[in-house]
Formats: C-alpha cells, structure tokens, sequence
C-alpha cells in the first residue's frame, strides 16, 4: 500500500511517513527500504528536506537487516557529508563486515 502511496503521491507518502517516524522499524524491512528510497528521491530534488530523514535514516542504521543497514548506510553517506553521519556509516558497515557471514554480503561492503 505504501508502494502506491509512494508512486502516486509523495507528499502523503512523506506525511504519513513523519505521523508514523517512530514506527518505520516495526513495519519491515520492505517498508523500510521503501522508505529509503522515498528518502533519496525527495532529497535528490529538494536538498532543503534532508533534516526531516535524519532521525530515521540513523534509526535504521541499526536494522537486524544486512540490507536495510547498508542501504539506510548508503543514503546517509550519499546526502551528508557531516562527520557525524559519515562516521555512523562508516561504524555500520565496519559491523556489517564483522556480524556477516555471507561472503557475498562482505563483497558487497567492500
């Protein structure tokens, strides 16, 4: 449902989104990774709306995951270049090397 919400319309996509901040994580690693996406699309045209994806952006950063981490890792990288984000990032995927086991998943990091 978020899905289509997100492709027909954004602005109640991110609205919903900011009533349900504190919720995203229980929603899935689907929904999350939506979110993600919303995150950058919104970001890629409006740079302004960075501040309101922060605080979920870091709240994914610890996802149980691999791929939600990595990817929610990689936004923040992509629109911040803040030393704080940078090294949260940077300390996720150091975790994700570490607590993998897959091969492929510490490829991917790499």
């Amino acid at each position: 449902a978020f899905l289509m919400l997100f492709n027909r319309s954004e602005d109640l996509a991110i609205q919903y989104l900011a009533k349900n901040i504190d919720d995203v994580m229980t929603f899935g690693d689907g929904f999350a990774l939506l979110v993600l996406e919303l995150t950058r699309r919104v970001c890629r045209r409006d740079p302004n709306q960075k501040s309101r994806f922060v605080r979920v952006l870091f709240q994914m950063l610890s996802s149980t995951s691999a791929a939600v981490s990595y990817e929610a890792a990689w936004t923040l990288v992509s629109l911040s270049n803040a030393p704080t984000a940078v090294r949260a990032a940077a300390t996720t995927y150091a975790t994700l090397l570490n607590t993998q086991n897959d091969n492929n998943v510490k490829l991917i990091v790499l």
